[in-house]
């Protein structure tokens, strides 16, 4: 994912707390942002002690260059500073883009270039753009809206769009890059229902990536980095992450019989190992994907649920409900 504009990094922490992102990007123009990012996002005493079962990258960039970029080979959770206008080969094959109150803040030229350097640049599968409802400013009296003296909800906003203007711009972006797009928005006035007379105080445009043509290829990051790239490496977040290895089919065979007991306590609400269910017992497929040790030695949910399946696992477990359901065959 690509957080446009990502700001202190507020978007970024949320997506480096799901361990199913491997490559998280952040642009902004502003240094002082940049820094917090960089600060906020560092590791905590929690993701050392509770190891990731997969690597994710992260790295800040700053927009102008002042001196060499780092490259780096591993998965990274990139920051970045620089126009939204600038595409940069280092975030080309991203599966999707956020760009989360930012094209209000984006003079015509920028603007202009925005859908051609996302949509067309990029080429995300997905891309999510939301932008103040000026419509709803109705609701914010010192906003004056709809008269001479109406003001925009922030000193730096170049414009505030209506729900039509948004989507007229929505719309034109799709066509032009062959995505297709929809509308929701964020946020009603305390009370008032499902009123949306004014719509949402946020509106919000979701970009889907049609199937391309045979002359519209998804570009892939290149296998070497552009010389000259618009963005400048800021510095690199590590996150630890489990990297063991030589795990047989037996020590994850051996984690979930341990780990069985405690997760029928919980969906059964067991006091007592005498007050367990006599086998079979029905579990959640996801309880036994939730326990970390497990996802670390599986690392992928098709291996766990290979393993579930072998002939090792037969005579303690069953897999029903199209993967859905672990029958447990054994006494706890």
């Amino acid at each position: 994912v690509i957080d446009l504009g990502c700001g202190e990094g507020s978007l970024v922490q949320i997506l480096l707390n799901d361990t199913s992102f491997h490559r998280i990007a952040g642009v902004d123009v502003n240094e002082d942002s940049l820094a917090n990012a960089s600060f906020d996002c560092q590791p905590t005493e929690h993701d050392h002690r509770f190891l990731r079962e997969h690597p994710v990258e992260c790295n800040l960039y700053q927009g102008e260059r002042t001196g060499p970029d780092k490259v780096t080979l591993e998965l990274t959770c990139q920051l970045q500073g620089g126009s939204v206008a600038d595409v940069d080969d280092r975030l080309l094959g991203f599966d999707a883009i956020s760009c989360v109150e930012v094209v209000e803040h984006l003079d015509p030229p920028v603007l202009a270039a925005f859908p051609a350097a996302t949509l067309g640049g990029y080429r995300p599968r997905l891309m999510i753009v939301t932008t103040p409802n000026a419509e709803f400013n109705v609701n914010f009296p010192n906003l004056n809206y709809g008269t001479p003296e109406a003001t925009l909800r922030n000193w730096d906003h170049r414009f505030e769009w209506t729900r039509k203007e948004f989507e007229d711009w929505a719309n034109a972006a799709a066509v032009s890059h062959n995505y297709s797009v929809e509308f929701t928005g964020i946020g009603l006035i305390t009370g008032s229902g499902s009123d949306l007379s004014h719509g949402h105080c946020t509106q919000v445009a979701i970009f889907t990536r049609n199937a391309p043509a045979s002359s519209d290829p998804v570009l892939a990051a290149p296998s070497t980095p552009t010389l000259n790239p618009p963005y400048l490496h800021y510095s690199e977040i590590v996150m630890p992450y489990f990297s063991e290895t030589g795990h047989t089919d037996a020590d994850i065979l051996a984690e979930l019989k341990d780990s069985t007991r405690f997760l029928i306590h919980i969906e059964y609400d067991t006091a007592s190992r005498a007050d367990a269910p006599r086998p079979p017992v029905r579990l959640p497929f996801d309880r036994y994907w939730g326990v970390l040790r497990i996802r670390q030695l599986c690392r992928y949910r098709e291996e766990l649920d290979r393993v579930l399946r072998s002939p090792a696992a037969q005579a303690d477990f069953e897999v029903l409900d199209g993967g859905d359901t672990v029958l447990v065959l054994f006494h706890v």
